[in-house]
């Protein structure tokens, strides 16, 4: 049986919000619904990794807890990696291929 960490879990698929949110939202879209999508896919990827990690018991503190952290993830990743060197963002690489589609 293979044991899954939920802090890494959840470490791992919260870097990976940021481009989420590029692809579902529209190169201009204003950034309170980028800031929407970015918590609701936080809260998605969160619960789905500590569903995972406990065979689907779920505990509500947990997961207040684990939507908190992966959210500052995608926050600090998006603003500290992915937009510096230019694939999230409104200029960024994800939102150049996008640019017509999404939400926003």
């Amino acid at each position: 049986m293979i044991q899954v960490d939920v802090a890494a879990l959840t470490f791992v698929v919260s870097t990976l919000v940021p481009v989420l949110t590029a692809l579902v939202t529209k190169a201009h879209a204003h950034s309170g619904v980028k800031a929407v999508v970015t918590a609701l896919l936080s809260g998605v990827a969160a619960g789905a990794a500590i569903a995972l990690a406990h065979q689907g018991q779920v505990d509500l503190a947990e997961v207040g807890l684990t939507v908190a952290i992966a959210w500052f993830t995608a926050i600090t990743t998006h603003y500290g990696l992915l937009k510096p060197v230019g694939v999230t963002g409104s200029e960024g690489a994800v939102a150049q291929s996008t640019r017509r589609l999404g939400v926003g």
